[in-house]
C-alpha cells in the first residue's frame, strides 16, 4: 500500500494533466482493470478513474485521502463521460471502497447513462449493444382463402363491398415486396420461391427424423413448441420411425405478403411475413419399434396442399427465412 501511495504522489501531477486531456475528447476507453461487476456503479468507477502510461494499472481516487495527494477530486472528474461496459471482475482495493461507491451511486451523485451488459457479452469490450427482436411471435394477418368466382356473385352487394378489402390486400402485398427489394440484398420473387421450396423440404425431413436441434434453427419458438408436441404425440402413438419423401413440388405461389413493424418510420425491428402456397406429391410411412408399418404407405403418392407463413427480419444482414405459422384452410 505504501508503494502505491508513493507512486501516486510522484506521478500525480502527470495523471491530472492526462485526465484533463481525456475530458476534452468525446469518448475514451478505460482499461478493463477499472471495470466493476457492481451493476449500478460501472459508470461511476469509469468516470472516477484516471489513466497514465507510467502506471501498470489504474487506481480509484476514493482510495486515498485528498490532503495527502494531488489526485483529482470527484468534482474535477465529473465531466468525464461514462463508458458503457460489460461486467468485469472487480479491481478495487477493498470491500469498504465498493460499499462507498455503491452508497455514492445510490445517492444520485452521478446519474447512469446506459445499461450494464450481461456477463455473456463481456468479450464485446464496451461495444454498443443493439437489441433486436428474433420474431414478433404473431402472424400479422392470417391468410383467408378467397371464394371461387361465379357469375352469380355480380348480383351480390356483399361481393362488391369486399372488392375494397381485396384491393387493399393487394396494395399491402406490393408494399411489402417493395420494402424487401430495397432492404434485402439480392431479394426477388424467384429467390424467395427457391428459399421457400428448400425450407419446405428441409423442415419436413427434420420433423420426420426428429432432429430437434436442427429444426429449431429453421422455425420460430411458437412453431418449435408445436412441432415438439407433435413429435411427442407421435412417439406416444407408437411411431418409432417415420419415412418421408418429397416426390415433386408441383406448384408454389406467394399468396400474401405483410410487413410487421412496431413503428412504420423505423424499420430496425421490422419483419416480413410471406404466406406461401405449396402443392406437392409426397410419400409417407410410419413404423413401430418392431419395424411394422403402422401408418401410411411407402409406395403410395399423396397429394398435399399447405399454406405456410415464412418470416424474415427486414434489416438484419444475416437473417434467414424461418417458418412462423401453418394455416389451415
Amino acid at each position: 500500500m505504501s508503494i502505491m501511495r508513493t507512486a501516486l504522489l510522484r506521478w500525480g501531477s502527470i495523471a491530472v494533466h492526462e485526465v484533463q486531456a481525456h475530458a476534452q475528447t468525446p469518448y475514451f476507453r478505460v482499461p478493463r482493470s477499472t471495470y466493476t461487476s457492481v451493476p449500478s456503479t460501472n459508470a461511476l468507477v469509469s468516470g472516477r478513474s484516471y489513466i497514465s502510461n507510467s502506471f501498470s494499472s489504474t487506481y480509484i481516487c476514493s482510495s486515498f485521502e485528498k490532503k495527502r495527494s494531488n489526485l483529482p477530486t470527484v468534482a474535477a472528474l465529473a465531466s468525464l463521460r461514462p463508458v458503457y461496459s460489460a461486467n468485469r471482475p472487480q479491481k478495487t482495493s477493498g470491500f469498504q471502497e465498493v460499499q462507498a461507491i455503491r452508497a455514492y451511486a445510490r445517492s444520485g451523485g452521478m446519474p447512469m447513462q446506459g445499461i450494464t451488459a450481461p456477463a455473456t457479452t463481456s468479450s464485446a469490450g464496451g461495444v454498443r449493444l443493439m437489441p433486436y427482436m428474433q420474431s414478433p411471435m404473431v402472424i400479422a394477418e392470417p391468410y383467408k382463402l378467397k371464394p371461387k368466382f361465379t357469375p352469380a356473385m355480380l348480383a351480390s352487394a356483399a361481393w362488391w363491398k369486399s372488392r375494397g378489402s381485396v384491393l387493399m390486400s393487394m396494395v399491402r402485398s406490393m408494399y411489402c415486396m417493395a420494402k424487401c427489394t430495397k432492404h434485402i440484398k439480392g431479394f426477388s420473387r424467384k429467390q424467395l420461391k427457391e428459399s421457400a421450396g428448400a425450407l419446405y423440404e428441409e423442415i419436413n425431413k427434420l420433423q420426420a427424423s426428429g432432429s430437434q436441434s436442427q429444426l429449431r434453427q429453421n422455425v420460430t419458438e411458437v412453431i418449435y413448441s408445436q412441432l415438439k408436441r407433435e413429435m411427442k404425440q407421435r412417439e406416444v402413438g407408437g411411431w418409432a420411425k417415420v419415412d418421408w419423401h418429397l416426390v415433386e413440388l408441383k406448384q408454389m405461389d406467394v399468396a400474401q405478403a405483410r410487413l410487421v413493424a412496431p413503428n412504420q418510420t423505423d424499420l430496425e425491428n421490422a419483419f416480413v411475413q410471406f404466406t406461401m402456397h405449396f402443392q406437392s406429391q409426397q410419400r409417407f410411412a410410419a413404423y413401430n419399434a418392431k419395424g411394422e408399418l403402422v401408418a401410411g404407405d411407402p409406395e403410395r403418392l399423396i397429394n398435399v396442399e399447405d399454406y405456410w407463413v415464412l418470416e424474415r427480419s427486414l434489416s438484419q444482414a444475416n437473417a434467414r427465412w424461418r417458418l412462423a405459422g401453418r394455416i389451415s384452410i
